[in-house]
């Protein structure tokens, strides 16, 4: 099966501890691991790892954080097209730390920002399924008009995903997802209230 991914690549620095440092703290972690991440550049990763033939679209560039990037996607079988190969700024750093007894995570990062990256001039390579984050929504959305079948992984709400969602045939939604004008005494807001049929 031949899959695509379009969305969000960055640096991961993930250490473990015993526990989480409280203010004006440090603590020692347990270990170190630095690796590629980010939604679509972990699942690509993971689809890989069970056998498919995967190909990511997202921004590494050119600063030499991303020649990590790109030798960590490698060496996990998944084919990297860059839209923005020759952007001098660093991908995007996420630092994790990690409860080494529990696994609950405390994440700081910067994600995408306000980049604007469109689809790469070549287009988009063919897929049997295509998965997008909404992160670099001009590509996001390239990515799902030009979908076969259409996952998207809806970590959090991005205004792009009101004109993804039509084309989706899967919303993974995050416990805490909420579209911005749902009413909070609902409690957990249905896909059916963004008009994506059959959710």
């Amino acid at each position: 099966m031949r899959l695509l991914f379009a969305g969000l690549t960055t640096v991961d620095l993930v250490q473990r501890v015993q526990r989480f440092p409280g203010a004006d703290e440090k603590v020692q972690s347990e270990s170190v691991d630095v690796a590629a991440g980010g939604p679509a550049a972990n699942a690509a990763v993971t689809a890989a790892a069970l056998g498919a033939t995967v190909t990511l679209v997202s921004v590494v560039g050119a600063h030499p954080l991303g020649d990590l990037v790109r030798a960590d996607l490698a060496a996990h079988g998944v084919t990297l097209i860059d839209a923005a190969p020759d952007s001098p700024e660093p991908p995007p750093v996420s630092a994790v730390t990690v409860l080494a007894t529990t696994g609950q995570r405390s994440i700081v990062s910067r994600n995408a920002g306000t980049r604007a990256v469109a689809a790469p001039a070549a287009g988009l390579p063919g897929a049997d399924l295509t998965m997008v984050d909404g992160h670099h929504p001009v590509l996001a959305l390239a990515a799902a008009r030009s979908a076969n079948r259409l996952l998207v992984d809806a970590g959090s709400w991005r205004p792009v995903f009101a004109d993804i969602f039509p084309h989706a045939e899967v919303v993974a939604c995050s416990g805490d997802f909420r579209h911005p004008g749902a009413d909070p005494a609902m409690g957990d807001t249905a896909m059916g209230d963004f008009g994506h049929p059959g959710a």
